[in-house]
């Protein structure tokens, strides 16, 4: 597994008042190639601080290990999975019914 690179992030990031930062949600679905660099562009650019991640239960792979990365940088990050999204079977060959 890759690790990120740990350059100082905090000299790279916007500099905003205490109390503002920025909050985002994403619904991923095998998007782990895209993960990567997404997250570094709103990390430093907005400056993202809190995110949640829905994982569409059709998805083949985890961005855990990537979302993990980020933690570690101080990213609140709230993973959400099927059962947190619908309620009962809804979800069922790739479509709602």
């Amino acid at each position: 597994q890759q690790r990120l690179p740990q350059p100082p992030y905090s000299k790279l990031r916007p500099t905003l008042p205490a109390n503002e930062s920025f909050a985002a949600c994403i619904l991923l679905m095998d998007d782990n190639h895209r993960l990567t660099e997404w997250l570094a562009y709103h990390f430093h650019v907005l400056p993202l601080d809190y995110l949640v991640v829905a994982v569409d239960p059709s998805s083949r792979t985890s961005p855990r290990p990537i979302l993990d990365q980020w933690r570690h940088h101080g990213m609140t990050i709230v993973e959400w999975n099927n059962t947190d999204i619908f309620r009962g079977k809804l979800w069922e060959h790739d479509n709602i019914i």
